[in-house]
């Protein structure tokens, strides 16, 4: 089959219905997982790659104390906009679309943020460019859903989370060699230069996903025609009523589906953290280990091969769990058969958060709390796949609204976890400061997985209203 006859197949024809996204080619379906793991890759590259930059900025911009962390921070309040509004968006207008226009919009701004000259406009830029970069965050679990069954997404879960989950631990390697060899401004810039190329081929190879859009645009031609494509008063008027509800659904589940909220709980603690360790390690390493700037870079490293080590053992230990379990329910799957794997994941997180801690505070050889920060990635990695697999099971179609929902909290507390990790860590040191979050993540965590698993199908239950 030619490349033209599979996409009039996956778009429909003249008189036959365009085929659900699950029913293409493995080929098609794989390139459309890799673009969008890779946007996610550069979303999250560009979140954390200013951390070496953050002395050289407030030094050109005279800004000290919390508002020098802000050219940080402020991208997740983007992100928290962008994730509310983009996945309802996408549920009206196709998610390609919504993601191919919100790269272009952090490309704009990204690339504007490295001309900025001064700390305001570089705040708000990075504000705007975070809106952009929540596209690929938001779609990502509704187009995994629209391509693949759960089983499958068991398996590609690594190929689609890892790139974004890795990216926050490489982006500051990348921000350190701008720093030593370029200027900070190429941090941004060459981020832009990378995304452009991507935008290309997105551009080129992944087609519209959603089912509903898919069949409201064939019908569309099957009433006039290219002709008659543009809509019609009436289906204008309906469009706006529809992304009105749309809109609101982040909200709403937000507010009142307990799946939600617990899912929201986790992952803005485990992501608030990931992000706190991830602005402190710089400042640990050049200041109580006066390593140099690529060096203490480096040591970045720690948290990225703990991710992938991570993504690759949570994977086979999920699939397996995963398909014991459904076994054993007579062949019937559900989203709770995910939880043990964010069990482990809460377990493991205080525990590297003890190891790394104190390891630091005793000034022992780095590789010791390189090695609680690996421990540390591969409870996160658990924790943050899992409950993205739990939520797209639960609410399939809904699932960018949902995962809209979950990101708000989870982006809020990226923005504020760095703002006071200096603070943190100057007061208690290493050690007490790890074991306050160790503590914290203890009693807010560990319950999540036993409330999921005991009730989760009982709160499933009482999502059958059509919101």
């Amino acid at each position: 089959m030619t490349a033209k006859e599979e996409h009039q197949l996956e778009q429909g024809g003249e008189t036959s219905r365009p085929v659900s996204a699950r029913e293409w080619s493995r080929r098609r379906k794989n390139i459309t997982t890799w673009v969008v793991s890779l946007f996610k890759f550069i979303s999250g590259l560009t979140s954390t790659s200013v951390v070496p930059n953050l002395p050289a900025i407030s030094a050109q911009f005279h800004t000290q104390g919390a508002l020098a962390i802000f050219p940080l921070s402020t991208y997740f309040l983007g992100y928290a906009a962008g994730l509310l509004l983009i996945g309802p968006l996408s549920e009206t207008f196709g998610r390609v679309g919504a993601l191919q226009l919100s790269n272009l919009s952090f490309i704009v701004f990204n690339t504007a943020a490295g001309f900025a000259q001064t700390n305001t406009q570089i705040i708000v830029l990075r504000v705007l460019s975070g809106f952009g970069g929540a596209g690929p965050l938001s779609l990502g679990g509704g187009i995994l859903n629209d391509c693949f069954t759960p089983e499958e997404r068991t398996s590609l879960i690594t190929v689609y989370a890892l790139p974004g989950q890795l990216s926050p631990a490489l982006g500051p390697i990348l921000g350190a060699v701008c720093d030593q060899f370029l200027d900070w401004r190429w941090t941004f810039w060459i981020v832009s230069i990378t995304s452009v190329a991507l935008q290309a081929l997105c551009f080129l190879t992944v087609r519209e996903t959603y089912q509903p859009v898919l069949d409201r645009r064939w019908e569309k031609q099957q009433k006039g025609g290219q002709a008659q494509w543009w809509p019609s008063k009436e289906e204008l008027a309906d469009t706006r009523r529809k992304l009105a509800i749309n809109t609101q659904r982040p909200f709403k589940m937000l507010a009142t589906h307990h799946i939600v909220q617990l899912i929201a709980l986790s992952n803005g603690l485990t992501y608030g953290i990931q992000m706190l360790v991830t602005a402190s390690l710089d400042q640990l390493w050049k200041e109580s280990y006066h390593q140099p700037t690529i060096l203490a870079a480096l040591n970045y490293l720690a948290l990225g091969v703990g991710l992938v080590f991570g993504a690759q053992v949570c994977r086979r230990c999920n699939r397996s769990i995963y398909a014991r379990l459904k076994e054993r329910n007579g062949g019937q799957g559900r989203p709770e058969f995910r939880v043990p794997m964010i069990a482990a994941g809460t377990v493991i997180v205080p525990l590297g958060l003890l190891w790394y801690g104190w390891a630091a505070q005793a000034r022992v050889f780095p590789l010791v709390p390189d090695l609680g920060v690996f421990l540390l990635a591969i409870g996160l990695v658990a924790i943050l796949n899992c409950t993205s697999l739990y939520l797209v099971d639960t609410y399939k179609l809904q699932s960018a609204s949902a995962t809209g929902a979950v990101n708000l909290l989870r982006s809020l507390a990226g923005f504020a976890f760095p703002l006071f990790s200096t603070a943190l860590y100057d007061r208690l040191g290493q050690g007490y400061a790890n074991t306050l979050l160790a503590g914290i993540t203890i009693v807010a965590g560990w319950p999540v997985p036993f409330l999921l698993w005991r009730y989760g199908e009982v709160m499933r239950r009482r999502l059958i209203e059509d919101y």
